[in-house]
């Protein structure tokens, strides 16, 4: 083909790395497009495609130049340093990208290998692909694909081996779960978080575009390809290198003005790409509207025209096809025009304004507007007048400042129901006349409140504490007005944790209640205060509140949903105090029920309701069935704003507990460090809560990582405030790192600290969880009599052999070890049969579990031992194959799976 000159060729390449990762029919529509305007452009593009599909069919990177006859050669199955090629996962202008494994033996697992394209070698593009490896290099981000390994072929070809990420692109994860602006947002944040990291390092990374930005199945980004990276000290000395190589390598539907023009490249490219990206996801279209359709478009109008507004984009073109993007987003497109204008609107378009002088100044700081919008503070990029503070301040503060809502809600909007109610407890007087003064008391009320904000920041306890004051002093003569609000204000005031000042509101809410006797009032109040008690431990006068409660209700034609849920969420929590778990469980779905029939799922209340069933679940051991409510209460707090909070850290540290319950050790310590990360976030001082802190540790000691168990549940053990059930569950991981370790003194010192600790009446969990570590003091001591005697016990009060409860499984399996130990092997084979029943029945089967691994190796034990090695051969197969899918291959049951097996089959 001719030669393309210089000035063609620097309009030409950005469109050529666009058209590579296009499909041949998309390729010829993209081509057809730049023609009618452009023909020279078009056709030196279709040469240029034409040309490498040419090279691609000759298979110009095998190493052999001799065709082999009657043969289509393959890179699938060659071999490139320590990793042989598996299957082509992409092309791009510098060259292929594959998936494929290490051939050495050292370890298993999928990685991805970049091939620089032969014919690039010795050019700028052996430059640029070196700098892709110096960058991956220095960035260590759990957002960034990692840098595994690079090298040079026999054939003189560099590579780089990378982390094979397993997801799907931004923008169509997000559209495929339908997540609503907040999900997105969050979503959003991890990408940016990842660019942040990468500029502290002094890189940018100047192609940011969906398709580099892939989710995996848990919902974690990974930012792909610094092929075009930029290290930000580095000085080019050549500027035709720059600009071919480096200022111009971009793709136009993301590139900002001064890339397409080739000035000098800052962080801001990043920012400005960042802010395509998020309009993107908000909106369902790019920034530059519907007409541009073909990458020169998309170049001129970043020359020519302002960008969109999300919230005007999200309604453009059809109606049909916007409320269609819409309902990917769980919403209508009025809704989110409501939802974008406004502070969203004006953090996008602070992030894709043209020049980069104009631009939020770094990553960080667009994320800080993003995380403020999230948490209703006012954003930097909106002039800070004293009332949009305060708005901003009542809608982040909604529980303690929601005055005015429960105002509407009481006043305003009072059904016919709710005001024969208050026409009987005024004593008849006008129904007019009283819901003016409520509503003008509301009014007063909720001025009172913004105007204590002024322009000095005032802590929410602060305001809290006039509020509460001007309650009394103001509207003393209402009290039923008074009471509700006293109820309202409790809420807040429990979210700092002070409990004195809830008890004695509440008290004094319940005193003015019986004044006017308003049923609906005086059985929320005695719901909110029966769980009060129960949290206090008091359960004697949690039961009176909540009987009080419900003759209450009792009096009432219709009670509202809003207070049958609240005695709903009072009856689980009351049930879990006293250990009765299924009804529990049965109260908690009524709750559910209740708001979602209601259509109130997007609330604290949801999310609470969903806390409590999960706890519930726990509670009776029913593990498996917790985990969907564990995802649902996450992935529900993150869709309404509330995914960096305390309620999710507790959320996914009691999802942790669960997935180690099951046995899904490497998955829980996942979720139980994501817990950590967020934990840090949050508290200034960086310390990790105690009952997290021992979650991790037991994950940890479950994976026989007893160094670094042993950091964590120290914490917990040191920590003066820690309760009682969160040093109980320290100490027994402690104990049992003591018995893996040999160390049977130290083993039972923590054991008999743990009978000091063990409440009365203790709970199944916490007997059973002594009684093992006794059996097993007891086995090492030899006293095997002793060990089964007491196991014996245990299965005895879970009513075995007449049914497998939940938590059987872990006691029938250490009955099976001893019974070996002691040479009963009918015993053994019994009682391991039976366990890998109960696991079966109470982990599951869809995914593997080290707990039923572990009962399948002591079946296989027991079954050898009786002279049975084909059926001890396969259970030690399945056992394997669980013990590391669930713990690793290098766990100390699946080595010890893999050493019988090796016996078996000699």
């Amino acid at each position: 083909m001719s030669l393309i000159d210089k000035d063609l060729w620097a309009e030409i390449s950005p469109i050529l790395d666009t058209a590579l990762e296009l499909s041949p029919a998309e390729r010829s529509e993209l081509v057809s497009g730049i023609a009618r305007e452009r023909p020279a452009l078009a056709d030196a593009l279709a040469r240029l495609l034409e040309s490498h599909d040419r090279l691609l069919g000759s298979d110009f990177l095998a190493s052999s130049p001799h065709p082999i006859a009657d043969s289509r050669p393959s890179l699938v199955g060659q071999t490139v340093g320590a990793y042989t090629l598996e299957a082509p996962l992409g092309i791009g202008g510098m060259g292929t990208v594959w998936r494929a494994r290490r051939s050495d033996g050292r370890y298993e697992g999928a990685v991805a290998v970049k091939l620089l394209n032969l014919a690039l070698v010795g050019q700028a593009g052996d430059g640029r692909f070196r700098r892709e490896g110096t960058i991956l290099a220095r960035l260590s981000h759990p957002h960034i694909a990692r840098l595994l390994d690079a090298g040079v072929t026999a054939a003189g070809q560099p590579y780089l081996v990378l982390e094979f990420v397993e997801g799907t692109r931004i923008d169509r994860y997000a559209d495929e779960h339908r997540l609503p602006a907040g999900a997105r947002l969050e979503l959003f944040l991890q990408v940016a978080d990842a660019v942040a990291h990468a500029h502290a390092s002094l890189i940018a990374h100047r192609d940011l575009k969906p398709s580099n930005v892939l989710v995996d199945r848990q919902g974690q980004v990974k930012l792909l390809d610094f092929g075009i990276g930029k290290l930000l000290e580095e000085t080019v000395e050549d500027p035709g290198e720059r600009t071919l190589a480096g200022g111009l390598s971009m793709t136009p539907e993301y590139a900002a003005p001064e890339q397409a023009r080739g000035d000098a490249v800052t962080t801001a490219v990043d920012v400005y790409a960042l802010g395509v990206l998020l309009h993107l996801l908000l909106a369902g279209r790019h920034p530059t509207g519907a007409s541009a359709r073909n990458p020169v478009d998309h170049l001129r109008a970043l020359a020519e025209r302002e960008p969109e507004r999300a919230s005007d984009a999200v309604g453009a073109g059809e109606s049909a096809e916007a409320e269609a993007r819409a309902a990917l987003r769980g919403s209508t497109t009025a809704r989110l025009r409501r939802q974008y204008r406004g502070d969203l609107d004006r953090i996008v378009v602070g992030a894709l304004r043209k020049a980069p002088d104009d631009r939020y100044p770094s990553v960080t700081a667009l994320i800080d507007d993003v995380r403020r919008y999230l948490r209703h503070e006012p954003v930097s990029v909106r002039a800070p007048h004293w009332r949009y503070r305060a708005a901003r301040f009542v809608r982040r503060h909604r529980t303690g400042v929601s005055v005015a809502a429960a105002m509407a809600a009481l006043l305003v909007t009072a059904t016919a129901v709710a005001t024969t109610q208050m026409l009987e407890a005024r004593r008849q007087r006008d129904a007019a006349a009283f819901q003016a003064r409520r509503a003008q008391a509301s009014s007063e009320f909720m001025r009172y409140l913004v105007t204590q904000i002024g322009e000095r920041p005032m802590t929410m306890r602060e305001v809290l504490d006039r509020g509460r004051v001007a309650l009394e002093q103001q509207y003393g003569d209402d009290p039923e007005f008074v009471a509700r609000m006293l109820v309202q204000l409790s809420g807040p005031y429990l979210e700092l944790g002070d409990y004195a000042t809830v008890d004695a509101m509440m008290s004094r809410a319940l005193e003015l209640a019986r004044t006017v006797g308003a049923a609906d009032l005086l059985a929320t109040i005695h719901c909110g205060r029966s769980s009060d008690a129960g949290d206090q431990g008091n359960l004697d006068a949690a039961r009176e509140h909540l009987a009080e409660a419900r003759r209450q209700i009792a009096r009432l034609a219709e009670p509202s949903a809003g207070l049958l849920v609240e005695c709903a969420i009072s009856e689980t929590w009351l049930a879990r105090y006293e250990r009765r778990f299924a009804d529990a469980v049965r109260h908690g779905h009524d709750a559910i029920r209740l708001l979602e029939e209601e259509g109130n799922t997007s609330t604290t209340r949801y999310t609470s309701a969903l806390s409590n069933l999960s706890s519930a679940y726990m509670g009776g051991g029913r593990f498996l069935e917790s985990i969907p409510v564990h995802r649902k209460l996450i992935e529900t707090s993150r869709q309404i704003g509330r995914g960096r909070t305390i309620g999710v850290v507790v959320a996914l540290n009691n999802r942790g507990q669960a997935e180690r319950a099951l046995g899904w050790w490497l998955t829980a310590e996942r979720t139980t460090s994501e817990g950590i990360d967020l934990a840090r976030g949050l508290e200034a001082s960086g310390r990790i809560p105690s009952w997290l802190a021992m979650s991790h540790g037991r994950v940890l000691a479950a994976l026989g990582r007893h160094q670094d168990a042993t950091h964590w549940l120290t914490q917990t053990l040191e920590d003066a405030k820690a309760a009682p059930a969160w040093v109980f569950s320290a100490q027994f991981a402690m104990a049992e790192v003591a018995l893996d370790r040999a160390d049977v003194p130290g083993a039972r010192t923590l054991t008999r600290a743990m009978e000091k600790r063990l409440p009365s009446p203790p709970g199944a969990g916490d007997r059973i969880a002594l009684a093992l570590l006794q059996a097993r003091i007891a086995a090492a001591d030899g006293q095997l009599d002793d060990a089964r005697a007491r196991l014996r016990s245990e299965l005895e009060a879970e009513e075995y052999p007449e049914r497998l409860s939940p938590r059987v499984h872990v006691l029938l399996e250490l009955g099976a070890r001893v019974a070996l130990q002691a040479h009963d092997v009918a015993a053994a084979v019994r009682l391991a049969a039976d366990a890998v029943r109960a696991c079966d029945l109470h982990l599951g089967t869809e995914v593997p579990s080290a707990l039923a691994g572990r009962a399948r190796l002591t079946h296989a034990r027991a079954l050898q031992a009786a002279g049975r090695p084909a059926e001890a051969r396969g259970e030690l197969t399945r056992a394997l194959t669980a013990i590391e899918a669930a713990a690793g291959a290098g766990h100390p049951w699946a080595r010890e799976a893999r050493t019988a097996l090796d016996v078996l089959s000699r």
